[in-house]
């Protein structure tokens, strides 16, 4: 802009005539870069120059410029000055109308200085000037006034407490009247740019009874229409914002004042009715307010109500006797009944319904089409939902927020970010309906499952940013929980702490805020921690949910190992009258027995929840499963019986008759099953039951589901079992492509940490295939491509991998690296445990070690969890006896050895090595080495050998 000074300058420095030439100083001026205030001599210089009635007509760039230049040196009265002379026309016929070729940042730098002036009478005349003029040709300029006013005015009354606080409300009521003909307005994704301040500005009022004074104060000066309007708007917003006491307070007001109401005004109130559990109340109010049911998300309402509230069986029995008295049902009763079967998962009733419904040539309505959908999601028929869903568009019936909630977690349930967002863009594009926390909350807890952080706070911050939609602890919960799965536990706490402690939430989710910061507080061992947060809940009486009890039992169990109290507690649960106990209470307890190998526990807690009629979940039938398998195996029967129970229990998965959650038979429960009978049993068996559950859940092609890592794990090992290795190689390889696919997706921004022990199980037989195809040689390689990928293997695979790398002379110095970095610090502690054990025994009279007493104090302390096994030890030692009775130059090798890899040669020499020829010589040569290292159990320094 300060390029405009230059020529301006120029113009006016030679005039000639009346007009005087710009003396020195006003060119300095008009050169002034700064922003302070110009002062009054200055000001009244230009004033006396450029407001001159014999001064020339401005050029467009110089009169933008000289308007941006008193904006920025704050000079308001000159500005207004400079405004009305030439942004006005000067044709004596038009001197109402603004210039053809004023721009919009110059309507706002005049009506920003109206305000900072307060000449508020002067700003609502310009403004309906500006609205008069320009509404039809350039609207989206109007509307972006009307808003950067608003928010002015609001800056200016909020700054200075004398203004009235009813000025911003009023004159944008007044305003989007004049341009719409209604100030009502309930698309926040279609209106952004109008209704973005006025969710700003009712998300920082603390009081509601002010916004029904300033309501009180537009119906007096606009009339009772205006009032309404406004009031249907802020009621929307409200929703939106999720302040429901806000949303009671205005739909009181409109009830008492008779104003009409609207069907937005209908759906808040009946969304508060269902966030407050008044299911009575809501379908009283359904039933009140017959004109405002154009809204079909009232219907998803009151479904819910009916779900909550009604005797089912009795429903249908009512339902089928309609035709029994000659009454034909009508749609209304076709969407009751069908959304009960669904709520139910009675997916072939409904569809029995549909298809009955549609013989009747009746045309499908949106609730028909709703439950359908949620027929197919109850039963877990997550592929059949896309299907359901296309029948809105055949249709031509419009989805709602609920309808594109259950089509995110329906993404959620097949783990599909990538689709999800794109739907996500799909709605948003399209302004069909709002964005809700809801939507996002499900997005950003669906991050969890791949460990994904960075795409979750993104998420959470669109939602804020660009949504404007006010958090929750639905949605900060729900990031807590991405932030755990991905092992941040102290930015789960942090966010906790801020939302908590400065924003001061209190809603219906607020417990999820304590399960989450109490997992957080479990993960990082801060038991103290945790019972202030469990006490807090308790004694502030927030509402609690299954995840509250199913956390207190994982804190007794994992943390206390307070098994019988946990018990107690489940009992508790099972007897509560308002509060019904699931799978996931059980599953803690059920874990640990089997952690412990307490097969006998497994049974114990199964029979309980048997006794109790509580349905299973995935988790409780793996364990189930394994105990079952693991007892045979101890006993040293065949595994015929388990098999059977296998199969047993996924036919009747399949058949819908086993009391499961969610009727989900997850692969990984067949995988581990099927991995089991490969290696100890009897392959041919193993892949009888991956045949069995394909034809049972997949149809007679297991490639449909091939590309699930359970099952190609599970297949790896098979293969292997069998001694088909070609097989085996492309299933590894597969794995290994999949990952990378994985990885350019554009989603992919950190490495999923639930991966992470993908090959743990399966890397031993990678190397045995290396072995059988004389590629060794390849295996650092591929061991650099897990680790750079994040990969992370059992103690058993890195055994085997030392056995592999000692047994070829060109990849020993890669052993003996990780020997050294990694595995020879964890025998070493097992070794000096055993030994302190046996001398304390030996010598009751010695004072005990420090060692012996931490693991007193905590057997679970000083616990390594890579260590080179004894007998590996054996065979690696055994293997550098005999790669070094081959090399040349024997010392130099062992002293160069010594230097790189300290910790190993420190255990391989301290002992003779017999099995290297000429090692007495050896040992005599460096006699004072030997006995140095040996009596002081200490690394000495490799330029002392």
């Amino acid at each position: 802009m300060q390029r405009y000074a230059v020529p301006l300058i120029k113009r006016y420095r030679k005039t000639a005539g009346t007009i005087k030439p710009l003396s020195k100083n006003l060119q300095e001026v008009l050169l002034d870069e700064s922003n302070d205030p110009l002062g009054t001599n200055k000001s009244v210089a230009l004033s006396e120059y450029f407001l001159n009635k014999n001064s020339p007509r401005l050029e467009f760039h110089e009169r933008r410029y000289l308007l941006y230049f008193l904006n920025r040196h704050r000079e308001y009265p000159s500005l207004i000055k400079f405004g009305n002379k030439f942004l006005f026309n000067d044709n004596p016929t038009d001197l109402d109308k603004f210039r053809d070729n004023v721009t919009k940042k110059e309507l706002s730098w005049f009506l920003q200085s109206l305000i900072k002036t307060k000449r508020f009478t002067q700003l609502d005349l310009v403004m309906c000037k500006i609205i008069s003029q320009y509404s039809l040709t350039r609207k989206s300029t109007v509307l972006a006034l009307v808003a950067t006013t608003f928010e002015n005015l609001v800056e200016v009354s909020n700054s200075d407490p004398s203004l009235p606080n009813t000025e911003a409300l009023l004159k944008w009521a007044k305003w989007i009247k004049l341009i719409n003909g209604s100030c009502e307005l309930t698309n926040y994704m279609s209106a952004t740019a109008i209704l973005r301040p006025i969710l700003e500005y009712i998300q920082a009022i603390k009081d509601t009874e002010d916004l029904i004074d300033i309501l009180q104060t537009i119906n007096k000066i606009l009339g009772a229409a205006t009032c309404s309007q406004t009031a249907t708007t802020l009621l929307y917003l409200a929703q939106y914002n999720r302040d429901f006491s806000m949303v009671e307070k205005l739909w009181h007001y409109k009830v008492q004042n008779d104003f009409p109401i609207t069907s937005s005004d209908l759906s808040g109130i009946m969304r508060v009715s269902n966030y407050n559990n008044e299911f009575v109340q809501l379908r009283e109010l359904y039933g009140k307010y017959p004109h405002a049911h154009r809204d079909s998300t009232q219907f998803d309402y009151l479904l819910l109500a009916h779900a909550k509230t009604a005797n089912w069986r009795a429903l249908k029995e009512q339902f089928e006797g309609l035709f029994e008295i000659g009454r034909l049902p009508n749609a209304r009763h076709y969407e009751i009944v069908m959304y009960s079967m669904a709520h139910l998962g009675e997916l072939a009733n409904v569809e029995k319904l549909y298809s009955q419904f549609l013989r009747r040539g009746m045309i499908p309505t949106y609730s028909i089409l709703q439950s359908l959908l949620y027929a197919h999601y109850k039963v877990n028929d997550l592929a059949g939902c896309f299907e359901q869903f296309q029948l809105f568009e055949r249709n031509s019936i419009a989805p709602t927020e609920a309808t594109y909630s259950l089509m995110f977690k329906v993404y959620k349930g097949l783990n599909n970010i990538e689709g999800a967002l794109r739907l996500l863009k799909k709605i948003t594009d399209e302004k069909s309906v709002n964005i809700t926390e809801e939507h996002l909350s499900i997005l950003i807890e669906m991050c969890s499952k791949f460990t994904n952080h960075l795409v979750a706070k993104e998420i959470f911050h669109i939602m804020t940013d660009f949504y404007k939609i006010k958090p929750t602890s639905l949605s900060i919960s729900a990031l807590m929980k991405v932030l755990n799965e991905s092992e941040l536990y102290s930015d789960a706490l942090h966010l906790f702490k801020k939302y908590t402690k400065i924003e001061k939430i209190e809603d219906q989710w607020i417990v999820s805020l304590y399960n989450a910061a109490i997992t957080a507080n479990m993960k990082m061992g801060r038991k103290e921690q945790c019972e202030t947060l469990f006490n807090e809940v308790l004694e502030k009486k927030y509402r609690t949910n299954s995840e509250f009890y199913k956390i207190f039992i994982q804190y007794m169990v994992c943390s206390k190992k307070d098994f019988e109290g946990a018990k107690k507690l489940i009992h508790k649960l099972l007897n509560k009258p308002d509060f019904k106990a699931n799978a996931s209470h059980f599953e803690f307890l059920i874990r640990e027995y089997d952690k412990s190998s307490y097969y006998d526990g497994v049974f114990e807690v199964y029979e309980m929840m048997a006794k109790n009629k509580i349905a299973v979940n995935s988790q409780i039938l793996h364990y189930i499963i394994k105990a079952t398998f693991k007892v045979q195996m101890k006993r040293k029967e065949d595994l015929d019986r388990s098999i059977e129970l296998v199969d047993g229990i996924m036919e009747k998965a399949a058949e819908g008759t086993l009391n499961m959650v969610g009727n989900k038979f997850h692969p990984s429960i067949m995988a581990w099953a099927m991995r089991t009978v490969a290696k100890f049993y009897d392959p041919k068996k193993a892949l009888e039951i991956l045949n069995r559950y394909n034809n049972l859940f997949y149809g007679k092609d297991y490639l449909s589901v091939a590309h699930k890592f359970v099952l190609m794990r599970s297949l790896s090992v098979l293969f292997a079992e069998i001694g088909e290795w070609e097989d085996f190689n492309v299933l590894f390889d597969n794995i290994i492509k999949q990952i990378e696919q994985y990885e350019k997706l554009p989603s992919t921004t950190v490495q999923n940490k639930k991966l992470r022990s993908l090959f743990i199980g399966i890397f031993p037989y990678k190397i045995q295939h290396l072995k059988l195809t004389n590629q060794i040689q390849t295996l650092p390689s591929l061991l650099k491509t897990l680790e750079t990928k994040g990969f992370v293997l059992d103690n058993e695979s890195w055994n085997e991998t030392l056995k592999a790398l000692f047994s070829d002379v060109n990849t020993i110095e890669k052993g003996l690296k990780i020997a050294n970095d990694t595995m020879i610090h964890g025998y070493n502690l097992i070794h000096k445990y055993r030994l302190l054990k046996r001398l304390n025994g030996e010598l009751a009279t010695k004072k005990m070690s420090w060692l012996l007493k931490m693991k007193k104090q905590d057997p679970s302390s000083f616990q390594p969890s890579l260590y080179i096994h004894s007998s590996v030890y054996l065979h690696i030692t055994k293997s550098l006896d005999m790669y070094l009775n081959e090399v040349g130059h024997l010392e130099d090798v062992i002293k160069v050895y010594i230097e790189k890899f300290p910790y190993f040669m420190k255990s391989y020499l301290m002992s003779p090595r017999i099995g290297i020829t000429d090692w007495q010589d050896i040992e005599r040569r460096h006699l004072e080495y030997f006995k140095k290292m040996r009596t002081q159990k200490r690394i000495i320094e490799a330029s002392e050998f």
